[in-house]
Order: structure tokens, then sequence, then C-alpha cells
């Protein structure tokens, strides 16, 4: 029987939460902190960027909701976990000058992403 369950347990074990991208990042918190409120009405529980140009993940309540980054920001690695004891947030490194910038133009647009998605999950459930 342990014969059969050994390569299960194994992926089980192995499909976990992704690492997170970095230590926590208190002042990456204490810029992205005036959107908390913002993020957590529109139902975002989790923002995940991985950087390198990829596309910002964003978990939220109705499911996930990918979203580019705007023309011209600088691709960041970095997480935000929004739930109702704050906002948290990790990466390897943060820089206020370089940073900040990018994240005031990326988190409304998060934001309007969530909102736009919401409403759409709404008008499905809702009309049809």
């Amino acid at each position: 029987m342990l014969a059969k369950t050994a390569p299960l347990l194994f992926l089980c074990a192995c499909v976990g939460a992704p690492p997170l991208p970095g230590p926590s990042q208190p002042e990456l918190a204490q810029v992205a902190k005036p959107y908390a409120r913002d993020l957590q009405t529109a139902g975002i529980t989790r923002l995940v960027a991985p950087g390198g140009g990829a596309s910002v993940r964003l978990e939220t309540l109705s499911g996930p909701v990918y979203i580019k980054y705007p023309a011209g920001v600088p691709s960041l690695a970095f997480e935000l976990d929004i739930d109702p004891d704050g906002l948290h947030a990790f990466a390897s490194a943060f820089d206020r000058g370089r940073d900040a910038p990018a994240l005031d133009l990326l988190l409304p647009e998060a934001i309007r992403a969530a909102e736009s998605n919401n409403a759409a999950m709404w008008v499905r459930n809702n009309v049809f």
C-alpha cells in the first residue's frame, strides 16, 4: 500500500505555495500601504509580480486575474499579501527611489483590473 501512495505523497509535498520572492520588506509595505484599502475592497488578497517582464498575478476573491506591467514601468519582483491584519510585502530588494514610482503606476492598474473582473463576474453570475 505504501508503495502506491508514496509517489502521491511526494507529489503533494512538492506542490505547495510558491516561494516568496524574498524577505519581508517593511519599506515596500509602507509605500504600498496607501493602496491597501482599495486593494482589499477590490477583493485582491495577494499580488505576485515575478519580475522579468512576466505578467502580474492578482489573487482575488473571484479567482486569479493577470495584468501586464504598464508601459515604461520597470519590472519588479515582489509580493504583496493583503489580509484583515494589514499589508505584508516581500522582495529580494527594494529601492524606494526606483521602485515607488513603479508601484504608484502598477497598483492602481491592479485595482482597476480586479474591479473590472468583479463586474464581469457579477454580470456573468446574475444576468446569464
